[in-house]
């Protein structure tokens, strides 16, 4: 329901209690969402930063460039705390790691524990702290879109696990995977539009020209010794993309990018 319809409604709702000396339960559409977004019991509150513009901007800069813009999120620790006392997902998931065969002893893929990154992250887990011995790994995968979201929109997060008895299993969790379509794959790369977001590859000739990996240590190599004309022209890197200071290339926060 649209605000201006919850306060049409409330409006109503205070017209018919006004026989009884009463008032209707909220006083408007902010009220309503103030009291949802209040409830701690199940849900995540959402809360709001506000992104502000450079104050060293051209005058000619774009005009989306000097406007403020709201972001609401919520609490990850919290969204992933109340996943994990959600008793619906006993035995709805996969607890280890796994590698699956067919009738033909060919390996299939299927879901995300059947995949090499978990086998991966589980050994790298247990080599860095022995101990984890015990523990259960889960991969977070996360998604995004440009649709509008909702008051009532949950926080795009995949990430599966359980209470066992009423006691926690001991989990160990970390960022597996970002859903992504193109056009975010560059913004999160730092790429130039049409550019590969795993290679270097030149955008006209993909399959044949050569090619290097992006990786994070071979951007920031490319950054701290050619222009920024360089970097668009020769690499497909967009040097300009930043957020609150810290450049958006995906390959400096994630194992692997793709």
């Amino acid at each position: 329901m649209s605000g201006p319809n919850i306060d049409f409604l409330m409006e109503l709702w205070a017209f018919k209690a006004a026989k009884y000396e009463e008032d209707s339960p909220f006083k408007s559409h902010h009220d309503v969402y103030a009291t949802i977004d209040a409830i701690q019991a199940g849900d995540v509150p959402w809360q709001c930063l506000t992104v502000s513009p450079h104050e060293d901007l051209p005058s000619d800069a774009p005009t989306w460039k000097q406007h403020e813009y709201q972001v609401w999120y919520r609490d990850p620790d919290a969204v992933i705390k109340n996943m994990l006392d959600c008793p619906d997902f006993d035995e709805q998931f996969d607890y280890a790691p796994y590698i699956q065969y067919d009738k033909t002893q060919q390996r299939r893929w299927t879901n995300f524990m059947s995949g090499n990154y978990a086998w991966w992250k589980s050994d790298a887990i247990h080599n860095e702290d022995n101990n984890s011995d015990g523990a259960m790994y889960c991969g977070i995968i996360l998604g995004s879109d440009k649709t509008t979201v909702s008051v009532a929109t949950v926080t795009p997060i995949g990430f599966l696990a359980i209470p066992k008895y009423g006691h926690y299993r001991r989990v160990i969790y970390d960022l597996a995977a970002f859903i992504a379509d193109y056009p975010e794959q560059v913004m999160l790369a730092g790429i130039v539009q049409n550019w590969c977001a795993k290679c270097t590859a030149l955008p006209e000739d993909l399959d044949n020209s050569p090619a290097e990996c992006r990786t994070h240590e071979y951007t920031n190599v490319l950054v701290e010794s050619l222009t920024s004309t360089q970097l668009w022209d020769q690499y497909g890197i967009d040097d300009d993309i930043m957020v609150r200071g810290f450049k958006l290339d995906c390959t400096s926060n994630f194992d692997c990018c793709a």
